[in-house]
């Protein structure tokens, strides 16, 4: 076992119905490699195809160390990130995609890195998605990084961290906007709290279709990235 301490894989999801087995039997076979003590955490985020049945029906095979949570109405990006924030009972919480970009067995180099720091984040290395997508993160990635003086390669894929750091953080971004990680790592960079980094692969997406550039969720992200540089600046953002 590569760690003593309990691990929260988190794995939001919405309209995953494609994927979801999949990626949370790859969560499963991966850290039963690393700990004895775990917890894999689905959130259906109000789905309408039957990524909720599934769920359940892993829930029923698996057992205790699965935990499921259902939003009846889908309650956005954020929205289903902050259930996951907010539901991990583990001493290391894991947030990863549930649409089959990730492969979990690259968990391991979270554990290592996590050991010398408070949180840990990855960057794309090798990053399969197409033009359009790859042009938007860009952008979402030198804004934030510009107006909040974030100096990490990138903060949006995936990310661990502790249950102390957990603790400290509260959210406060709209759910339907796609700031939970930059605002998270906003906090915890003037908390004092040290961030690693480490490369993973990015796959193209196994199924489903793609949330993170529809055009109401491009305009929420913009208005909460302004309105929460105008709270720094104000300094009503600690």
């Amino acid at each position: 076992m590569l760690t003593n301490k309990k691990i929260s894989i988190t794995l939001p999801a919405y309209n995953e119905e494609q994927t979801i087995e999949q990626v949370a039997r790859n969560a499963l076979h991966a850290v039963l490699g690393l700990t004895r003590k775990y917890q894999i955490l689905l959130v259906n985020d109000g789905s309408y195809d039957k990524t909720g049945e599934i769920m359940n029906r892993i829930k029923k095979e698996f057992g205790s160390n699965i935990s499921v949570v259902h939003h009846k109405k889908n309650k956005g990006f954020t929205g289903a990130m902050k259930s996951c924030y907010e539901n991990a009972n583990g001493d290391l919480i894991f947030l990863g995609p549930a649409d089959g970009q990730f492969d979990y067995l690259e968990l391991t180099l979270f554990i290592e890195a996590i050991k010398d720091n408070d949180i840990v984040v990855a960057y794309r290395a090798v990053n399969q998605e197409g033009f359009i997508r790859k042009f938007y993160s860009f952008l979402f990635h030198l804004i934030t990084k510009l107006l909040f003086g974030i100096r990490l390669r990138e903060f949006s894929s995936c990310i661990l961290y502790t249950r102390e750091v957990r603790n400290s953080i509260s959210i406060t971004s709209d759910p339907f906007s796609c700031l939970f990680l930059p605002e998270f790592i906003y906090r915890s960079m003037k908390k004092g709290y040290r961030i690693g980094e480490v490369p993973i692969h990015f796959y193209k997406r196994k199924g489903g279709v793609r949330k993170g550039t529809n055009f109401r969720m491009i305009v929420k992200t913009l208005f909460e990235i302004t309105k929460f540089w105008f709270d720094i600046r104000l300094r009503r953002v600690r």
